[in-house]
């Protein structure tokens, strides 16, 4: 994610956000996707107010698809709490994201054409799925540093409903 501070301090800010959405598949991806149109990769861009005050950082966040493939958007509500020092630190979280349902039904519903035997066709609704996150921190000389960031999501049902999709949870990270 890229980020523009638009107005105001560390504590307090609003800046504009633009990030990739590497969420796609291709019918080859699996056998259960066989006749199921290309979900692609897009790009998103929108407005994110952050807070902290002490060891505590709010965060609120919304995008939008740029590139017209899900004309959805997507927003989310994060609190943490930072433990550690500015050498090494730890910040657990949970938050809350929704999805409109353009964008879940996108990557997640399957059209009536693609419809087979064992995956009728499925519309995408709204979904708020929360979900557990950890940050952990390391820098070492000058601004060089280390960043991980792991978090377990609980999807929502009009997620987890969907013929294509096998499981209500998912896990992801960044380092």
């Amino acid at each position: 994610q890229a980020q523009y501070r638009l107005w105001g301090d560390r504590a307090f800010h609003l800046a504009v956000v633009a990030q990739p959405r590497f969420q796609s598949y291709r019918e080859d991806d699996s056998p259960a996707l066989e006749g199921m149109d290309a979900r692609r990769m897009t790009a998103e861009a929108g407005l994110q107010l952050t807070r902290r005050l002490g060891p505590w950082t709010y965060q609120l966040r919304g995008v939008t698809d740029l590139l017209g493939r899900h004309d959805g958007q997507e927003a989310s509500a994060e609190l943490n709490y930072r433990f550690g020092g500015r050498r090494l630190s730890v910040s657990p979280g949970a938050g809350v994201e929704w999805a409109s349902d353009a964008f879940v039904d996108y990557y997640y519903g399957v059209r009536p054409g693609e419809a087979r035997p064992g995956r009728p066709a499925y519309a995408g609704k709204a979904a708020w799925s929360p979900y557990l996150a950890v940050v952990g921190r390391v820098r070492f000389a000058g601004n060089w540093g280390l960043f991980a960031y792991l978090r377990h999501s609980w999807l929502d049902d009009s997620i987890s409903d969907s013929p294509i999709v096998d499981r209500g949870t998912t896990y992801s990270g960044i380092l």
